[in-house]
Order: structure tokens, then C-alpha cells, then sequence
């Protein structure tokens, strides 16, 4: 059995990051338990964040904790090495065979690019959104995680993207390095039925009422939440109203008043009670939500492979979404597209949605994923172990040049 290693460096408040995670090695654990047996360094010192993750070998090591000494050790490596030492001795000394999904994120929140001499190493880029969207990060943040991407492809065995599109910006990015990458399009695994809340609940506990649809992305700026409230000003014109429960983290590292601004805009716009804000909830209360939904929003600018997306596969919900490149290769079955710059469409689409909605059609929908997800899992957790047999194999216990 391969023992893997994953290194959690997640920075806070990036919850698609923990749901990948937690998907990823619920997988594993559900379908390769004879295969692979996981082991987590937990980089953060937020305990919380193994919440709803399966029983894996968990290792919490002073090289993360700041101002120990091995952590000035590590630090040390870093600056002056090419060759990770420290952490390398501490992956061979957990009798780690391969390290996992090592990654770089750049700007204020930067964590360590990993990467050994003696072990193969599967690099992970989720995206390159700040290729696309360079205008939300700074010059210093873009620098870094150019640098840092360059990193991974140049000392992992194998590069993984999480999306055939992200693939393509490599082939841009790193043509020199594109015959490493590989794509892995993820799957989320939903809540049991008779776990989730019932609609009732949720309305005691959220103070709302009747049917909604249902907006479950972090408050960053290229989410474009913005073009959502547009599109109820419209409705709201037309002496037309809809509900949108909204939920996510509502901090944004780059744009620090964007969610104010936001905010301050859906009042003025006195659309509170058709854009209802519940900020971040459990995450049996978010899968409740979707479950409960007229429909599932995602009006993002930008992509790496939408969780959003995929939770509402699994669940069988109809996803209204902006049309960019990766919702399309994401492919839900039941799915409406629309111009994320075109409130106006949206809005006809919102209002078209909610006069239509059936339930005996949705009840037809979440069957049909029912059915659909063994096989989808299975394939998810089979794929991985595919890319880590070849990484392991490619590699025979030293990086690639």
C-alpha cells in the first residue's frame, strides 16, 4: 500500500480549497482503501479545517509552527537551497512514497512550493486566474505566483490541473513543461439526504420564507455578485421580485471593500429582502440550501473547476451559469448559460426560472444523479490512482529534470 502525503497548506477563508480536499480524500479512503493510505501534514493550525474530512493519519510537525526552530530551518532551506532538505527528511522519516497535490499560492496568504529530490511529487495549479484576471492582483502577487507556478512544473513529476482549460493556459504559460500535465476534474461527493435540513428548518434559522434560488460563492470580486443585484434592479423595475439566498465567506484579501460596497449598493437598491446575505453557514446547511433551490447561480468571471458546479451535479439541481470555458467543459446536464457582462439576460432567465419551476422535475433530476454518482466517484477515485501509479512509475524516487 502507498502511503501518500498531502500537504494542507490552505490559506484561510479559501473554502473551495477545503471542499477539494476533503472530496478528494473521502475518495480515496471510500474506493482505494487497499491502494493508498493518506497521510495529512496539517500546515494550518486551524483545527477546524479537518472538519468533515474522513479518519486519515494526521501530522502536525513544529516545521510549520512560526518561530520554531525547525520552522527556521525550513525557512533557511528555502532561501538559500533549491532542494527542499528539511522537508524532504520529514516525508521519508512518515515513510511517505509519494507527496500529493504540492502547490503555491501567492500574495499575502504564500505557502511553500514542495518539492524532493528522493520522492515523486504531484504538483497541483488549480488555475491561472491571475493570467486572466490580472487587473484584481497586485504586480507583487502576480510576480510570486508566476514564480511559483514555474516552480511546480519544473520539480514535480507530474503537474495536475483540475480542468482540460486550465491545461490550455499551461500549454501558454509553460509549453516547456506541458508533456507533464495531466487533468483531474474533480467530483463532490453529497450529504446524505436524510442528513440534510429540512426547508422548514431553514427558514426558522435564516428568517426567510417560500422559494429562492440559491448563490453559495465566496464574496471575492471576480465572482461577480454584483451583476446578480443588477439583474434584480432590473426585475425590481419591471415590478418583478425573485429571492436569492446568498452564502460565502464575505472577506476579500484583494478587494477589502468589495463586500461593503456590495452591500451598501443592495440596500440602496432596496433589494435586502430579494438578496438575502446569510455569510458563511455550516456546510449541512449550504448542501441543505442548494437541495432546497428553485436553482443553483453561479455568475462567476472565472474558474479553475467550479465546486459550486459539481455539488450541483451531485445533487441534481438546475445550475444557471455564466458562460465561460470551464462551466461549459463542467457540462451539468440540467444548465441555462448566460453573459456574464448581460444583467438583462440574466434577469430574464431568473424570471423565467421561477415561474416554471416543478417540482416533480426536480424530484426526476435528483434520482437521475442518484443513480449517476457510484460510477462518477468511482471513476474520480480510479483516475487519481491512475496519475499517481504513473507519477510514482515515471519518476522511480528522484524528481524529473
Amino acid at each position: 500500500m502507498l502511503r501518500i502525503g498531502f500537504f494542507l497548506n490552505l490559506f484561510e477563508g479559501w473554502l473551495g480549497g477545503v471542499n477539494y480536499y476533503r472530496n478528494l480524500l473521502t475518495a480515496i479512503c471510500e474506493n482505494l482503501s487497499k491502494d493508498i493510505s493518506p497521510v495529512v501534514f496539517l500546515v494550518s493550525r486551524n483545527n477546524d479545517i479537518l472538519d468533515g474530512f474522513p479518519p486519515v493519519e494526521v501530522v502536525r510537525d513544529s516545521t510549520f509552527e512560526r518561530l520554531k526552530m525547525r520552522w527556521f530551518m525550513r525557512k533557511l532551506n528555502e532561501r538559500f537551497f533549491d532542494k527542499n532538505f528539511v522537508l524532504e527528511k520529514l516525508l521519508i522519516d512518515n515513510n511517505i512514497d509519494l507527496l500529493s497535490h504540492s502547490s503555491f499560492f501567492g500574495g499575502p496568504h504564500s505557502c511553500l512550493t514542495v518539492a524532493t529530490e528522493r520522492l515523486p511529487v504531484i504538483g497541483w495549479i488549480p488555475d491561472f486566474q491571475h493570467v486572466h484576471l490580472a487587473d484584481i492582483f497586485s504586480e507583487k502577487e502576480i510576480r510570486e505566483r508566476d514564480r511559483g507556478f514555474r516552480e511546480i512544473c519544473r520539480k514535480s513529476s507530474t503537474v495536475l490541473l483540475s480542468s482540460k482549460s486550465a491545461q490550455k493556459d499551461l500549454a501558454l504559460f509553460a509549453p516547456e513543461y506541458y508533456h507533464k500535465s495531466r487533468v483531474l476534474q474533480f467530483v463532490v461527493k453529497p450529504l446524505d439526504y436524510k442528513n440534510l435540513a429540512d426547508q422548514s428548518e431553514l427558514e426558522h434559522r435564516y428568517k426567510f420564507s417560500g422559494p429562492y434560488f440559491y448563490l453559495p460563492n465566496q464574496f471575492w470580486l471576480h465572482k461577480n455578485h454584483s451583476l446578480v443585484v443588477n439583474a434584480l434592479k432590473i426585475l425590481k423595475d419591471r415590478g418583478k421580485k425573485v429571492t436569492i439566498i446568498v452564502t460565502g465567506n464575505t472577506g476579500d484579501y484583494r478587494n477589502l471593500n468589495y463586500y461593503e460596497q456590495l452591500l451598501a449598493d443592495t440596500k440602496n437598491s432596496e433589494l435586502l429582502e430579494s438578496f438575502r446575505i446569510l455569510g458563511l453557514v455550516p456546510y449541512r446547511h449550504m448542501a441543505s440550501l442548494m437541495y432546497h433551490s428553485i436553482a443553483v447561480i453561479n455568475p462567476s468571471f472565472f474558474e479553475g473547476w467550479s465546486t459550486t458546479v459539481e455539488e450541483a451535479k451531485s445533487y441534481g439541481k438546475r445550475v444557471i451559469l455564466s458562460d465561460i470555458s470551464v462551466h461549459r467543459e463542467q457540462n451539468p446536464e440540467n444548465a441555462v448559460y448566460f453573459d456574464p457582462h448581460d444583467a438583462e439576460e440574466l434577469s430574464d432567465i431568473l424570471w423565467n426560472d421561477w415561474n416554471a419551476y416543478n417540482l416533480n422535475d426536480d424530484k426526476r433530476f435528483r434520482k437521475k444523479a442518484a443513480e449517476m454518482f457510484p460510477e462518477r466517484w468511482k471513476e474520480f477515485a480510479e483516475k487519481y490512482l491512475a496519475l499517481v501509479m504513473e507519477s510514482k512509475f515515471n519518476n522511480q524516487g528522484g524528481t524529473l529534470p
